[in-house]
């Protein structure tokens, strides 16, 4: 583990949450409490890994359950590790954000993403946190700072998504996750009429098209929107992107592991593959051998939509996969090509 090589690191805090929303992958997938004390060993070889970052730093991502819940093991590593070296986030539901959170989330420097989905939130997340004047005053304090979406039914249309969000925090950066089922996600949560959804993107991207074509520019939600999908399909042609390798990445260049020093599959699974002791050239063999399944099969590099969804999350299960998973990334990708083709757009 000391030499391989990270762009980043999921610290996985544990499982203890105090939201239960609709669509968390974890409800199935974590069957084994994670949660544990911090093996102080950890942060010498977090340091260590450190050094033969690839990039200037590495992100390291505090993962729950709710990651606030942790807050002292939270604040005992960003302490500990050298800031100089990381690239320190945190991912959250934002009920337990306060000022004193806020003053030192501010000084180390720590990007604060709360998980919210538009005016649907209330339903899909059992609260919509944006009508919570406290968490709004904190919440803008913040120096680095984002929110994280969940594409479902319930939130394909961003626009709404965008009118809501801004209404409150103003222009903010948000990043779309499609909706993934681990075993067993509620029908109407994955029942997309893909026929309103290709329609509602095309009348979208058409609208671009229009502005773009008056000598307008995209606004910010526009243009945040269309990069992330843009630079999906441009990280095919980067030197350090290799087929077969997931495209999160996990396990050969993120890697997942608690407090304790147990390396995982995935931050949102609790399958071990080894500890940090363990030669990792082995962990990486095991998890090739027994669940790198998808990015590198021949059914996943002849689909049109590979270059978005890279052969798609390895915890999605072939059943999923095939009632709504691959129809979800191959509709996104067919209007999102239509619009480059016609706008012959790249990302400033």
């Amino acid at each position: 583990m000391d030499k391989h090589k990270f762009y980043a690191v999921f610290v996985m805090l544990g499982e203890a949450c105090n939201f239960s929303c609709k669509y968390c992958m974890q409800h199935d997938s974590i069957v084994e409490q994670i949660e544990a004390p911090i093996n102080l060993e950890l942060i010498d070889k977090l340091n260590q890994l450190s050094q033969t970052s690839p990039g200037n730093k590495i992100l390291l991502q505090f993962y729950g359950g709710e990651p606030l819940i942790y807050w002292n093991n939270i604040k005992s590593l960003s302490e500990a590790l050298d800031k100089n070296k990381f690239n320190l986030s945190i991912i959250s539901n934002g009920s337990l954000l306060t000022d004193n959170k806020v003053e030192f989330i501010n000084k180390y420097d720590i990007n604060y993403t709360v998980s919210h989905d538009g005016p649907n939130t209330a339903y899909t997340r059992g609260k919509d946190i944006l009508l919570d004047e406290q968490f709004i005053d904190c919440f803008l304090k913040i120096k680095r700072k984002g929110v994280s979406q969940v594409f479902s039914p319930y939130s394909y249309k961003v626009k709404d998504v965008w009118e809501y969000i801004s209404k409150y925090l103003g222009d903010i950066y948000i990043n779309y996750d499609p909706i993934m089922d681990t075993g067993s996600l509620l029908k109407e949560l994955k029942d997309f009429n893909w026929n309103d959804v290709e329609n509602y993107f095309t009348n979208l991207f058409n609208e671009m098209i229009d502005k773009m074509n008056l000598g307008q520019k995209l606004d910010y939600n526009e243009t945040t929107f269309v990069s992330q999908f843009t630079q999906r399909i441009m990280s095919l042609t980067d030197p350090k992107y290799v087929i077969g390798i997931p495209r999160c990445g996990v396990n050969h260049r993120m890697l997942n592991i608690d407090l304790s020093g147990n390396i995982y599959l995935c931050h949102n699974a609790s399958i071990k593959l080894g500890t940090m002791y363990d030669d990792y050239s082995k962990i990486l063999n095991n998890f090739n051998q027994k669940y790198n399944i998808y990015c590198g099969s021949d059914i996943c590099l002849n689909c049109e939509a590979f270059p978005v969804c890279g052969g798609g999350c390895l915890l999605v299960n072939q059943p999923a996969r095939n009632e709504y998973y691959c129809a979800m990334y191959k509709q996104l990708y067919q209007v999102f090509s239509n619009f480059l083709l016609k706008a012959n757009y790249l990302p400033e």
